[in-house]
């Protein structure tokens, strides 16, 4: 699932390891929880827990709100095949000031310009849309993937696109750049299609 479906929407999710956090002697009878999606940069697509929600088909009816118990599932834990993102005006003015406040704090102006690049999601990680994998060349010549934590997005003067974030993983084969660096990745078109690239020798500052 695209992760702009869930991003700071409601969506429903069943799964009855949540339905029994909120409701463990099932007095509701409720069969889904009503989530807010949002991005955390370090631990990804999270989903947030709004309600308790009988969900039949195409037909839900919110029973009751969380009664004071905070819940947040991270994706990795979701069968994404149990998640429906759903457009409901009248829930989004309930839990209005839940989803303001998730869209605020969580909100950062330099991630969601990255966010908003669709050329990037064939190497995001689905459930860490800020992780992009790319390809580095190595000291041997070789092409290593690592995984890179994105942080802005930049234009060169000659207006290519380039994408600056932090190394996350140690590489095998490249002196002298370690995990934790800062990195510059762009998109190139090879023989075998577009490509995530690191830039060797460019930093672009983006703090």
């Amino acid at each position: 699932m695209n992760f702009r479906k869930v991003d700071r929407k409601l969506c429903l999710i069943r799964d009855s390891r949540f339905v029994q956090v909120l409701d463990p002697e099932q007095k509701t009878q409720a069969d889904a929880v009503l989530f807010c999606g949002y991005i955390d940069h370090t631990r990804g697509l999270t989903y947030e827990a709004l309600g308790l929600v009988r969900w039949d088909g195409d037909d839900y009816e919110l029973i009751s709100d969380t009664q004071g118990i905070g819940l947040k599932v991270r994706a990795d834990s979701v069968d994404e095949a149990q998640v429906q993102p759903i457009e409901d005006a009248k829930l989004e003015a309930r839990f209005r000031s839940s989803i303001d406040t998730l869209s605020v704090y969580y909100r950062d102006e330099n991630l969601a310009g990255v966010r908003e690049l669709t050329e990037l999601d064939p190497f995001r990680y689905p459930q860490h849309p800020d992780d992009i994998y790319a390809l580095f060349l190595t000291t041997e010549n070789r092409l290593e993937k690592m995984w890179v934590r994105s942080e802005k997005a930049a234009r060169a003067a000659d207006g290519t696109l380039l994408i600056v974030g932090k190394l996350l993983n140690e590489p095998d084969n490249i002196l002298g750049l370690h995990m934790g660096a800062a990195v510059t990745l762009t998109v190139v078109e090879t023989t075998r299609g577009k490509q995530c690239v690191g830039v060797p020798g460019v930093v672009v500052d983006y703090r």
